[in-house]
C-alpha cells in the first residue's frame, strides 16, 4: 500500500520531471518519472511522460503496471483517461503489437473527441470564402513599408515537421524562434470590431492602404519585443495558412515557408497524439482529420497560384530528414540568411521548447518515423481515402 508520505514524495519526482522536460534535460526527465513510478506505479501522468521519452519492450514492467489499471481507469477524471489510453497505444507500438496500440489510440481520442466542439463547418466556410475574396488584383497595391526585421511564418499540419524547421532556424545567431504565438489573428482582429469579424474576410475591401501597414507596425512590434536583437523572427502558429492573404498584403517581405510531410504520416502522427491545448479538435477523430488536411491541401494550392511568384517555399520534411545538409542550406540561402554550422547542431539548442514535439527536436535528425503510418494501414481506409490524392 502507498502511503501518504510517498505520494508526496512521487509527486515532487513529477514535478522535476515535467520541468527537465521543458528545459531539454531528457535525461532528468526520465529519471524523475521513473522514480515516480517506483514510489506509485499507478501515477498515470508519470506513465504518460515517460512515455514520450522511451522505448518500451516486451518485458518492460510498466507495460503490466498500465494493463492492470485498465479496469478501473474510468473511475478517473477525463484527462487522466485520455493519458492512459494515448499512453498504452505507444506502449503497444513500441513492442509492435499495432492492433492493440490501434485501439488504444483510438479510444482516447473517442474520449477526447467528445469533450471538444471542433470547427470543421467553420474552417469549410472560411476556405470558401477566403477563395472567393482574394485575388491577383487584391495585391496590386503594394504596401511598401518596409521593417529592419524579417518575419518568417512556418505554415501547414500540425506533426508536418514544423517544430524541426523553427529549431534549425533559431540555431541562427540572427533568427529568433518564437514558437506558435497568436500575434497574426490578434493584430488581425483589432482592426475590426467584433461584429465585423464574422464578415472575414470581405471586410478587407473596405481598408486602405494605411490600415494595412498599421497591421503590419502592430504585428512587428509584438514580434520584435520578443527578441530586440534579432534580425528574423519565425512564426509557426501552423494555421496561418488561413491567412497568407493578409500576411503578403501587411508584410510583403515576410518569407513563408510552407512544411509538408506525406500526408498519412502527418495525419497519423496527429491522431497518435495528444496535444497540449484544446485548439485542435479535429485531430481526433479519423474523419473529421481527414477533412481538414483536404482542406488545408485546397487553400494552399490556392494560395500557391493566387500569390506573387515564389512567395511560399515549400520544404518536404522527408527531404530535409534524409538529405538534411542540402536542404538546409537552401533553405538559409531562400530567406538570405549567411550559413552557419549551429544549423546542424539544432538538438543542441537549449531554447525551452512548448510544442508536443519538445523532445524530437532535442535529437539528432531521425528517420523512424518515416512511413509509420504503414504499421497500421489496415484501420486507416477511411483516412486514406481523404488524402489519397496527396500522396
Amino acid at each position: 500500500m502507498i502511503n501518504s508520505q510517498n505520494e508526496e514524495l512521487a509527486r515532487n519526482h513529477f514535478k522535476v520531471g515535467v520541468a527537465a522536460i521543458d528545459s531539454g534535460d531528457q535525461k532528468l526527465a526520465r529519471e524523475m518519472f521513473e522514480l515516480t513510478l517506483d514510489l506509485c506505479p499507478n501515477f498515470i501522468d508519470a506513465h504518460y511522460g515517460l512515455s514520450i521519452l522511451k522505448k518500451y519492450t516486451l518485458r518492460d514492467k510498466h507495460i503490466s503496471d498500465m494493463e492492470d489499471l485498465r479496469k478501473t481507469i474510468y473511475n478517473q477524471v477525463p484527462e487522466i483517461q485520455f493519458r492512459y489510453w494515448f499512453t498504452l497505444g505507444k506502449m503497444y507500438e513500441d513492442v509492435g503489437e499495432y492492433e492493440q496500440a490501434f485501439l488504444a489510440y483510438r479510444e482516447g481520442n473517442r474520449l477526447k473527441y467528445v469533450t471538444i466542439l471542433p470547427s470543421g463547418p467553420s474552417d469549410e466556410l472560411l476556405v470558401n470564402r477566403t477563395k472567393n475574396f482574394f485575388n491577383k488584383d487584391f495585391f496590386n497595391f503594394v504596401n511598401e513599408e518596409e521593417h529592419k526585421v524579417t518575419p518568417v511564418f512556418i505554415v501547414g499540419m500540425p506533426r508536418s515537421g514544423s517544430t524541426l524547421i523553427e529549431q534549425i532556424l533559431d540555431s541562427h545567431p540572427d533568427v529568433y524562434g518564437a514558437g506558435e504565438t497568436s500575434a497574426l489573428a490578434e493584430v488581425v482582429g483589432s482592426q475590426m470590431p467584433k461584429k465585423l469579424f464574422q464578415h472575414y474576410p470581405e471586410v478587407l475591401k473596405e481598408f486602405p492602404m494605411t490600415q494595412y501597414q498599421a497591421m503590419g507596425r502592430d504585428y512587428m512590434q509584438r514580434m520584435t519585443s520578443l527578441a530586440p536583437g534579432a534580425k528574423f523572427i519565425v512564426d509557426k502558429m501552423s494555421p496561418n495558412f488561413f491567412y497568407l492573404g493578409v500576411i503578403k498584403k501587411i508584410l510583403p517581405h515576410a518569407k513563408i515557408i510552407h512544411s509538408v510531410r506525406n500526408p498519412m504520416d502527418t495525419c497519423f502522427s496527429c491522431y497518435s497524439r495528444l496535444f497540449i491545448n484544446n485548439n485542435l479538435g479535429f485531430t481526433y477523430n479519423l474523419m473529421t482529420l481527414g477533412k481538414y488536411y483536404h482542406r488545408y491541401r485546397n487553400l494552399m494550392q490556392f494560395w500557391e497560384d493566387i500569390l506573387p511568384k515564389n512567395s511560399i517555399y515549400s520544404l518536404q520534411y522527408e527531404k530535409l530528414i534524409n538529405n538534411q545538409v542540402e536542404e538546409t542550406k537552401k533553405l538559409v540561402s531562400h530567406l538570405g540568411l549567411p550559413w552557419d554550422d549551429e544549423l546542424l547542431q539544432f538538438h543542441k539548442n537549449g531554447r525551452i521548447v512548448k510544442t508536443s514535439s519538445q523532445v524530437q527536436v532535442r535529437q539528432p535528425i531521425y528517420k523512424s518515423s518515416q512511413d509509420r503510418w504503414e504499421r497500421f494501414k489496415p484501420y486507416l481506409e477511411e483516412l486514406q481515402g481523404f488524402v489519397q490524392q496527396y500522396l
